[in-house]
């Protein structure tokens, strides 16, 4: 069985051959790596080339510059293009890793079954993945617990939207087919969130879906990557918003009695929205202007009123938030004064090597 092995690259020279080779390396027989490589301005396109004369089962692609999502949809198009039959899809930063020998027998066996959605653990590592996350959360059941048994299976729907929660998006083999059925792509344009989304989207249209206690998936925490670098802001937030919501209004072509509506993208859209009042209010915006915001954006408070019940601690926001508006805005802007002064403390070296040992504490044993 083939899996698909998109790896979307700009400007990641630095990494891009420690990531292809985690892959290239891996006991199995049946891999295609697609690189994409989203017009990269440093030696990606030699280091790809060369890679790909090495070894037959690379395709390299190059793209003007679009962003990461554009990236994954060209790898999507192109494996669908080139589809024999069954096939998985799965996706790997240029940045990150697959563990050393992954696949073992329970792993084939369970590719095997041919699930929708086959999910595995993921680890975060430091930046030189010499040391690995002092603490691993395992997979979820549908009701929150631990997943305590080596391999289960679970319908898809939004029942068990969240039974992936823990897992990076990287660390899931999607159905090449299911993806080609539904259309589901990433989010063009989309930088942050659009991981989360198109692991929503496949969840829900998966009619079965895989989880597998075992990590596959060695989380890079690189400085420089788009999480570390973004401003929060207004329209940070607005547009992953806009997408969550997005996200439920597209599931409702495929909504039928044993799926149930999809109502976790606005759920969470609710929660962004308690977000960014607090950023706003910790940023001493005024008063005045943040309503004026919301005053042209009515509709995130129409859904933030609707939604914002179903998941508890938007709840607990609006408790307070409706208790007494002016003690909310009061707490929030001394939250803000205390977050200034530890982001100034964070920026500090002894702080960062302090957090660093206190985050990755054990030897990376999966490399």
């Amino acid at each position: 069985m083939k899996i698909n092995v998109v790896i979307p690259s700009y400007n990641c020279e630095k990494y891009l051959y420690d990531t292809v080779n985690s892959v290239i390396s891996q006991d199995y027989d049946d891999l295609r790596i697609i690189i994409v490589d989203d017009g990269s301005k440093d030696s990606t396109k030699e280091i790809s080339l060369k890679l790909k004369e090495q070894n037959d089962n690379i395709v390299y692609i190059y793209q003007d510059n679009a962003g990461v999502s554009c990236a994954r949809n060209t790898g999507i198009d192109y494996v669908i293009k080139n589809r024999v039959g069954f096939e998985y899809i799965i996706f790997l930063d240029s940045d990150d890793m697959w563990r050393k020998s992954f696949f073992n027998e329970s792993v084939k066996s369970a590719l095997e079954a041919k699930t929708d959605v086959l999910g595995f653990e993921m680890c975060r590592c430091s930046n030189d993945m010499k040391k690995a996350a002092s603490k691993n959360r395992l997979l979820k059941t549908p009701d929150g617990d631990p997943l305590e048994k080596e391999y289960s299976v679970v319908n898809g729907g939004a029942d068990n939207i969240r039974c992936l929660d823990e897992a990076h998006m990287g660390s899931i083999f999607y159905s090449v087919e299911m993806i080609e059925k539904y259309g589901i792509r990433f989010f063009d344009g989309l930088k942050f969130s659009e991981d989360k989304i198109f692991k929503i989207q496949c969840l829900y249209a998966a009619e079965e879906i895989g989880l597998f206690t075992r990590v596959l998936y060695l989380y890079r925490n690189v400085s420089s990557s788009a999480m570390h670098t973004a401003s929060f802001n207004t329209e940070y937030y607005k547009t992953i918003i806009d997408s969550y919501i997005k996200c439920d209004k597209q599931m409702l072509e495929i909504k039928n009695d044993s799926k149930k509506e999809l109502m976790w993208g606005r759920i969470l859209a609710a929660r962004y929205t308690a977000q960014i009042t607090d950023e706003m209010y910790k940023m001493f915006v005024p008063k005045a202007k943040v309503k004026a915001f919301f005053k042209e954006n009515q509709y995130l408070i129409e859904n933030l009123k609707q939604y914002g019940t179903l998941a508890p601690n938007t709840k607990a926001w609006l408790k307070v938030y409706e208790a007494s508006e002016e003690k909310y805005i009061l707490r929030q802007r001394i939250a803000g004064i205390k977050q200034f002064f530890r982001n100034k403390l964070k920026k500090m070296s002894y702080f960062r090597k302090m957090y660093h040992n206190n985050t990755y504490s054990n030897e990376n044993k999966y490399i």
